[in-house]
């Protein structure tokens, strides 16, 4: 291959195109469990995370909702990733195989949010929210008109997780903050790299910026009990007991279920099965649809 100026820039807009064509391979799960916040700084804060308030009828003054109780942060962090490939190889015309290498650079970097988005779930009975508590717990404390009432979003149990979510709200469980996209970098050009020259090697990188946080834990019923009908019912009923701060039922109803690869079997029998084995209908076929989660394992 010509290694001119002219040359390089073709190889780096092929290279460029296949980075590109793997960032659109991947269908992410991001974007069904978290909202999408755009930072640019190194952290954010989420006052607004304090309640999930309603209308009220408006007799006198305005009731002001304070939107800053907690203070809730998420720090950004930085991924990367980079390759070499070593110029005698692009000079013999063999760069078509590293194609594909720039494709998985992109496919990577798509699956990326789904990483983090991953262990946050893992880590959701762990890690704390909003209000100071494990995201999934059992003693959240909400408080309406002054006095303190305490929610559990959480089943004890010693079997592999599972978690209900209702994914009709207005805000989503997780929060993904993304503080700079994919970039695609190239270093191929001996006369401005020292790099490059000394090791007749054309380096390639791609840089992204970002984190998942926890929103509304409201919105999310975890369970280590076994996956059974009663006890996905015990967190459906559990879920429909929320109130906001000013006692108002919040109308959470899951919509899906998060499950490990041990309790998949359970999941389809429960959800996607119609008819039972001894007759009859399923009453919770179709309730709730099915996220595979591996990495959602017994600890």
């Amino acid at each position: 291959m010509d290694m001119s100026g002219e040359g390089m820039r073709s190889l780096r807009r092929g290279f460029k195109a296949n980075f590109q064509a793997g960032l659109k391979e991947h269908t992410a799960l991001i974007g069904i469990l978290a909202e999408t916040i755009t930072s640019d700084d190194d952290e954010e804060i989420y006052g607004w995370l304090t309640s999930m308030p309603s209308l009220e009828e408006w007799v006198g003054a305005r009731v002001v909702k304070q939107l800053s109780e907690h203070e809730y942060s998420v720090k950004n962090a930085p991924f990367e990733m980079t390759v070499s490939v070593p110029r005698k190889k692009i000079k013999r015309d063999k760069f078509g195989n590293y194609g594909l290498a720039m494709k998985g650079m992109g496919t990577a970097a798509a699956k990326w949010p789904d990483q983090l988005l991953t262990k946050a779930i893992v880590g959701s009975f762990d890690n704390v929210c909003f209000d100071g508590q494990a995201f999934i717990d059992a003693d959240h404390v909400i408080t309406v008109d002054d006095v303190d009432i305490t929610f559990s979003n959480y089943q004890a149990g010693i079997e592999e997780p599972w978690m209900l979510v209702d994914l009709s709200q207005p805000v989503k469980p997780y929060i993904f903050q993304q503080a700079q996209k994919p970039e695609f970098i190239t270093k191929d050009d001996p006369e401005t790299s020292d790099k490059v020259h000394d090791n007749d090697t054309n380096y390639y990188s791609v840089d992204v910026e970002g984190a998942v946080g926890y929103a509304f834990w409201q919105t999310v019923y975890g369970s280590k009990a076994p996956l059974t009908k009663d006890n996905v019912n015990a967190g459906i009923d559990a879920m429909a007991e929320l109130v906001n701060e000013s006692g108002d039922p919040l109308n959470i109803t899951p919509t899906h279920i998060l499950i490990g690869n041990k309790n998949r079997s359970k999941a389809v029998d429960l959800f996607e099965v119609k008819s039972l084995g001894a007759g009859g209908d399923n009453s919770m076929y179709d309730s709730l649809k099915i996220i595979k989660i591996p990495l959602l394992k017994k600890a």
